[in-house]
């Protein structure tokens, strides 16, 4: 019997990601003394192992064969499940990204003081996104931020 997406989408939110988010838990206070590098290796890791999870439990090879609703469960849940784990003091965040010359969105660390009202990120509620023009301003630091919850409403711009 095919598993309906609903189903999928509850098994990803309260069992897949909750794993996950756990696993970095547990680890959140060896790595705020590594580096910034060392926490993004340990958050990618745990982010594929949820898509892996998911493309096995939806019965697809890739991310890009996810319905739309899917691949925005999977990057608002990991962004918002990992940050809601992690203490409002911890010196690194999640956030999803969004490079306008490139397709789609993606995930990456930050240290949190590079983005403003980041105590408010610490909820599984929220999820903080970065918008770039490219991926060379990026990566020379010209972002603009966003948050929204969740479900979907933007709660500002900073």
């Amino acid at each position: 019997m095919a598993v309906t997406e609903r189903e999928i989408i509850e098994k990803l939110e309260k069992e897949i990601i909750q794993k996950r988010a756990e696993a970095l838990e547990g680890a959140a206070d060896e790595l705020r003394h590594l580096s910034g590098r060392a926490f993004g290796v340990v958050v990618n890791y745990l982010a594929k192992d949820v898509l892996a999870a998911l493309l096995r439990l939806a019965g697809k090879s890739s991310a890009d064969t996810l319905s739309g609703e899917l691949q925005i469960r999977y990057l608002a849940g990991v962004v918002a499940g990992f940050n809601g784990v992690l203490p409002a003091d911890y010196p690194f965040i999640v956030i999803a990204v969004d490079i306008a010359d490139e397709p789609g969105m993606t995930l990456m660390t930050m240290r949190r003081s590079l983005i403003p009202s980041t105590h408010e990120m610490t909820s599984r509620a929220v999820v903080p996104i970065c918008f770039a023009e490219s991926r060379a301003k990026l990566l020379n630091g010209e972002l603009k931020f966003r948050s929204e919850w969740v479900g979907g409403e933007n709660v500002g711009e900073f």
